[in-house]
């Protein structure tokens, strides 16, 4: 039986040394315990019960690590999936979707990345510094992170058709009737509690994620009522990514969306906007409530009452990191931000990007034009004529009719009417 003093919690050597003698710091624990734990970490702290997860089950049983690659030159091999003509997007003869870690961010999301994959990878192949294992898995579905992350580990969703990075690799579930499971558990504070064992350096490896004991719900409505907390999460965490520009599935500025369709009338954005934060924070509240459920769950299933609180900060939840700050225990919405993000959406119309009437994306390709996009949807009159000549000025004072300040008044005329114009430019 060793004795073990805890004082990483304490920043200043003063503190470490004032609790050093803190009994509450010092725990007694046996060397053969450590080796019940794949790898055989020292974990002194964990209670001795504890110990005993490990032998039941583990996540490296529902799955593997199937596809991780390094390019040799990401400059070379990566875009960003806007950086590409769209109609090659997704084509097994170019341009694949890929992934690559990103922010700390769960169930959905930093999907923005494409590999160039011509010829069936043939260049990609044949470049001295690429690496790769399993192409035969290329392409499944599963759950993907950030192998390296500041912020502790966060699962997401992915779909078929992803290659993945070594920094961004896919843990593939056989039996894919855990998968909804398997992530719930995995965005948990079950799981951060024992990936601070298991990899004490913030170094997310599968190595590491793979030793994680593993404990399902046995009972079938529990079952269900997590796959349908699941299912929420995924829901409002993928429309939270696809609002913004940055998405491949953005549609249009969600100030112009009610019920899923785009909503050009009489109006103001000043309402605009306040049903677009009742919208979101309904939507973040639910995401909250629904990571809280999902910790009690499985805090309950491991039996770790006396050592987690289900309990989750609002600056923990990770949708609305650009719209939103938490301000006093409180939601508070950036208006500069999101019409920001309107402006933006209304100098993409001007240049004939997106359009008003349709979602998505308009002209977005080499060598297509307005006639053609036009066409393509079938769009007679425009209800907001592109720019004529793809060059918008951007000066102090009104020179031209198209510049900028002018446009962008016509587009919100447009957009919201011209009853309140004044006050909505205001």
């Amino acid at each position: 039986m060793a004795t073990y003093i805890r004082l990483t919690d304490y920043k200043s050597s003063d503190e470490k040394e004032q609790e050093f003698f803190n009994p509450e710091n010092r725990y007694e624990a046996k060397q053969e315990d450590f080796e019940k734990i794949p790898g055989s970490p020292i974990a002194y702290w964990m209670k001795k019960e504890l110990f005993q997860k490990f032998k039941q089950n583990l996540l490296t049983n529902y799955g593997t690590q199937k596809t991780r690659i390094s390019t040799g030159d990401n400059n070379r091999f990566l875009r960003l999936w806007f950086e590409i003509s769209n109609p090659k997007m997704f084509s097994p003869n170019k341009w694949i979707p890929y992934s690559k870690g990103g922010e700390y961010r769960r169930y959905y999301g930093n999907n923005e990345l494409v590999l160039n994959y011509a010829n069936n990878g043939y260049e990609l192949e044949n470049f001295k510094g690429y690496q790769s294992s399993a192409k035969e898995y290329y392409f499944l579905n599963g759950l993907t992170w950030s192998s390296l992350s500041g912020a502790g580990i966060a699962f997401r969703i992915l779909k078929d058709g992803f290659i993945c990075d070594a920094k961004g690799p896919l843990f593939n579930i056989e039996n894919k009737d855990f998968q909804y499971l398997l992530i719930a558990l995995l965005n948990t504070k079950v799981t951060q509690y024992f990936m601070k064992i298991l990899a004490p350096t913030l170094d997310y490896n599968w190595g590491s994620v793979a030793k994680l004991p593993t404990l399902l719900p046995k009972n079938n409505l529990i079952k269900e009522q997590i796959e349908t907390l699941v299912q929420q999460n995924i829901d409002i965490s993928k429309e939270e990514w696809d609002s913004r520009e940055t998405s491949w599935d953005f549609t249009a500025t969600p100030l112009l969306i009610d019920n899923g369709e785009l909503r050009i009338e009489n109006g103001k954005i000043e309402d605009a906007y306040k049903r677009y934060c009742d919208y979101w924070s309904d939507k973040f509240y639910r995401l909250h409530a629904n990571e809280e459920e999902l910790n009690r769950l499985f805090i309950d299933i491991y039996e770790l009452q006396d050592e987690l609180t289900p309990d989750v900060a609002l600056e923990d939840i990770t949708i609305l990191k650009n719209e939103a700050k938490i301000i006093d225990g409180e939601l508070v919405f950036q208006a500069d931000e999101i019409m920001k993000q309107f402006i933006s959406y209304g100098v993409g119309v001007m240049f004939g990007r997106y359009s008003l009437d349709h979602k998505g994306l308009h002209v977005a390709n080499m060598n297509e034009s307005l006639d053609d996009a036009n066409s393509k949807f079938n769009i007679q009159n425009p209800t907001f004529e592109a720019d004529d000549d793809n060059i918008i000025p951007v000066l102090e004072d009104d020179y031209f009719k198209d510049d900028i300040a002018s446009r962008f008044v016509q587009f919100v005329k447009t957009t919201f009417g011209e009853e309140n114009l004044s006050e909505n430019i205001r």
